[in-house]
């Protein structure tokens, strides 16, 4: 599916089909997956994403971020 214009809250429902159901399937998430050409948007998509569930949301660091941190406390 081609997004070039139209609402983004249908994309997410056409690839994340019971996105809240299977939101604990770690093997949804691997099969499943939004592909845009550059990162500028990624931010948008994931705030759209994290809305739509009730609970705390939860975000780890990625090794990048851990190694960022680390840089900048020592210096």
């Amino acid at each position: 599916m081609i997004l070039s214009e139209g609402n983004l809250s249908n994309l997410i429902d056409f690839v994340y089909l019971n996105l809240i159901k299977n939101s604990r399937n770690i093997n949804y998430f691997i099969r499943n997956a939004i592909l845009i050409p550059k990162n500028i948007n990624i931010d948008k998509i994931f705030d759209v994403i994290m809305k739509r569930f009730s609970d705390e949301v939860y975000l780890y660091p990625n090794a990048d971020l851990m190694n960022l941190a680390k840089n900048i406390s020592t210096k």
